[in-house]
């Protein structure tokens, strides 16, 4: 079984420059996660609770990281070891409009957990 939970935004704090720390910005984190021993019942304990998912997503953007590969293998660590049931799957953070000498929709980086 997969569960997809795409474009979950957040307002926070990452970045190199110091007006990405002092100001912050929007981000955005998609999240595939691949769920073992799903038994095709209607209930919960079955599967992966992905407002609980969310609530770590959530808790992991909130500590300020210079980078964002940083934050995305944080979530990625931290879903893996929360959630007994993921077995597989991939984390994406998104930072959109980055602070750079062009115009840019986003900059992401993708890791596989």
């Amino acid at each position: 079984m997969e569960i997809r939970v795409n474009g979950l935004r957040f307002y926070a704090y990452h970045g190199v420059m110091a007006r990405e720390r002092k100001v912050g910005q929007q981000f955005e984190v998609d999240l595939r996660l691949e769920v073992e021993d799903y038994d095709g019942s209607d209930r919960l304990d079955s599967t992966v609770n992905y407002a609980e998912v969310i609530d770590a997503v959530k808790a992991e953007m909130e500590i300020p990281s210079d980078l964002i590969e940083h934050v995305c293998c944080r979530i990625g660590r931290r879903i893996r070891t929360d959630f007994s049931r993921v077995c597989g799957g991939s984390v994406t953070v998104r930072k959109l409009r980055p602070p750079v000498e062009a115009e840019v929709a986003s900059v992401e980086c993708y890791m596989e957990i």
